[in-house]
């Protein structure tokens, strides 16, 4: 008997041939390869059910894992932000125990960060008041001399005088009502805030300045403004009193002779203005407290000018003022400065 495989592409039967007969019996492929594309199919539907299930469940796990670094940034931003005393929550799981010393570490550093910036406020609001006791002490000892003086003259005018005399007591009172005003302003400038403010170009604020003072004196100021314009956020009266407080001194320090020399410089968040004297210097007697109130070698001088100009610089525009020797003589004011007014 010869047994063969006929149609062996298909493979539909297997023949058996001798020379007495020949048989065919039928290989059932359609249920076999039916079973074997079911079979199939449910093996890659279970593959993809696991590869799903373990993506979720390293998702979950890297979730899980990550969770608290990402409430550590999160804090960290937080506290960036200003918002000091942030509090971590408590890593107790055993995935986080790693963690659970960072975050207690953290939430230690936040309180006392915000204890700190509380103690620091509260020293400011204390040296603050004790400035605002300072400066109305020296207000009132100062406004006596030219209330004294302003008595004395409107008592005499009351008397029959002649009319210069007359003309000399008016001066005198105007004088002693324009030194009384100018107090006042710098006292009320230094304690007003959320004051108004506006786009200001500072390089046509010194023009003026510079024009108005070079106009009055025989002082030469020297004045090269920069080629564009510099402009800065402020309050006009706060910026105008900035500029001219150094100016004024300047040129109060002059002798006929003598120049002055305002040089401006800016870059996109900062100012620095450089005003230079020839004139006679800073008195050694006054040089350790030039910024104190009430601190001054001028006759009828308040002595409040750089004072204020150093207060205000500090507390509402990122700046600061410093006096320096311009040698062979003279002195030199540098004022920097932030081109943005702060809040407060």
């Amino acid at each position: 008997i010869e047994i063969r495989l006929k149609n062996e592409k298909q493979g539909r039967f297997i023949e058996l041939d001798s020379p007495e007969f020949t048989y065919q019996i039928p290989i059932p492929r359609e249920p076999i390869e039916a079973a074997s594309v079911a079979l199939e199919s449910r093996i890659r539907w279970l593959t993809l059910s696991l590869m799903l299930t373990g993506l979720l469940l390293a998702a979950l796990f890297a979730y899980g894992i990550t969770r608290p670094l990402r409430g550590l940034r999160h804090g960290a931003q937080a506290v960036a932000d200003g918002e000091l005393g942030y509090q971590l929550p408590d890593y107790n799981h055993f995935w986080h125990k790693d963690l659970a010393p960072v975050a207690r570490t953290f939430n230690a550093m936040s309180r006392r960060l915000k204890t700190l910036v509380a103690e620091q406020q509260r020293q400011q609001e204390a040296q603050y008041q004790h400035e605002l006791g300072q400066l109305a002490r020296g207000l009132a000892h100062n406004l006596r001399n030219p209330l004294n003086t302003l008595g004395l003259a409107i008592e005499e005018l009351s008397q029959d005088r002649a009319e210069s005399r007359k003309q000399q007591l008016s001066d005198t009172a105007r004088r002693q009502i324009q030194r009384i005003d100018d107090w006042i302003r710098a006292f009320m400038l230094l304690t007003t805030e959320g004051v108004s403010c506006e786009a200001l170009d500072l390089t046509v604020l010194l023009r003026e300045l510079v024009g108005e003072l070079a106009g009055n004196s025989p002082i030469a100021i020297e004045f090269d403004p920069p080629d564009e314009p510099v402009t800065v956020t402020a309050n006009a009266l706060e910026l105008k009193t900035l500029l001219q407080i150094p100016l004024v001194n300047a040129l109060e320090a002059c002798d006929d002779g003598d120049h002055i020399r305002v040089e401006l410089q800016a870059d996109e968040a900062r100012v620095a203005l450089k005003i230079s004297d020839s004139g006679k210097g800073i008195h050694p007697a006054i040089r350790e407290r030039l910024f104190l109130p009430h601190t001054t070698d001028k006759n009828g001088g308040s002595g409040m000018g750089l004072y204020i100009v150093r207060r205000l610089l500090r507390s509402r525009y990122d700046g600061d003022i410093s006096l320096l020797d311009n040698p062979p003589r003279g002195t030199v004011a540098l004022l920097e400065f932030s081109r943005e007014r702060g809040l407060t």
